[in-house]
């Protein structure tokens, strides 16, 4: 195979169309996809590339460095139509390709979300060194089986934005990073720096509608992130989710969600995504609200 980074148009077309036919329950814009990586690579380094075979695109690769564990940590990732005749080796050697682009980059660990439909994949990592670190059930959501409402202590990151035009940014990267903090991660937590984080928020590709915080009392107590696909409009990816510690337990979270997939039905979402840390409570509070397991993503290591 031959490896290049991504520069026309038509590459960016092709490789998230990979991305796309890999990841079909979310896929995504090229207009997302070229800007966040032009935001990513501002401050950290990052890497998109094409695998050519005969000439044919046939795989896309990305590495970037981790900033919420700041220890030479680098995700990467592999889009291929999981299909092909030559999956698994295009698999093989995309990967080898990433690990060298993070070795470049003076990085000291790889990772990767291994999606675990595609049991192949398992089985070439293993081979090529990785190791299992944690698994992520991944669960799915009809709308059309719930019968959830709005709840009148949740609103939106738009509005919430509009409401405290000076400080309110600065409360949403508070309340992301301490929900963030606590999440189950095969690393230690680094917060993501408020310069960071302002820019991908503000981002004119993300949708601030469909993003919702608990607000009682003047508190901001908790969060629930929906990201709706902009090529499929039935579908959306659940994203961070989760209450600050001195708020819990006082149905936070399931009220947050809930409003969050009445907001989803009644933009014609019909099904919701999701994954989370096999222990992590947020799981079951999912399998209560009706989501389904469908199959685990699991994260692989490898020392670079």
């Amino acid at each position: 195979m031959i490896f290049k980074e991504i520069e026309t148009d038509l590459d960016w077309s092709e490789a998230v169309a990979l991305r796309n036919i890999y990841n079909w329950t979310h896929p995504g814009t090229v207009a997302e996809a070229r800007s966040f990586f032009e935001l990513s690579r501002q401050d950290r380094n990052d890497v998109r590339f094409v695998g050519l075979l005969d000439e044919e695109i046939v795989s896309y690769g990305s590495a970037m460095f981790n900033r919420n564990a700041n220890d030479g940590t680098y995700w990467f990732a592999v889009f291929l139509d999981p299909h092909s005749d030559h999956a698994v080796g295009t698999f093989e050697w995309t990967t080898q390709e990433c690990v060298k682009r993070i070795q470049g980059f003076g990085g000291t660990r790889a990772m990767i979300e291994s999606r675990g439909e595609y049991s192949w994949e398992k089985v070439a990592l293993e081979a090529i060194g990785f190791s299992l670190d944690m698994k992520l059930p991944f669960s799915c959501l009809e709308t059309r089986e719930t019968e959830f409402e709005l709840h009148p202590n949740v609103i939106s990151f738009r509005d919430f934005l509009d409401q405290n035009p000076d400080d309110g940014l600065h409360q949403l990267w508070r309340l992301e990073m301490d929900v963030a903090a606590d999440l189950p991660l095969p690393f230690p937590f680094v917060e993501t720096p408020f310069e960071s984080f302002s820019k991908s928020l503000l981002d004119p590709e993300v949708d601030l509608t469909s993003k919702f915080i608990y607000l009682e009392d003047g508190e901001l107590k908790g969060m629930s992130q929906l990201w709706p696909s902009k090529v499929n409009q039935t579908l959306a990816a659940t994203g961070l989710t989760g209450v600050r510690r001195q708020y819990r337990r006082q149905s936070v979270a399931t009220k947050t969600k809930q409003h969050a997939i009445a907001w989803a039905k009644a933009q014609g979402i019909e099904r919701i995504f999701t994954d989370n840390e096999e222990n992590n409570p947020m799981y079951q509070l999912n399998l209560q609200l009706g989501f389904r397991h469908m199959f685990d993503y699991e994260v692989y290591s490898k020392a670079c």
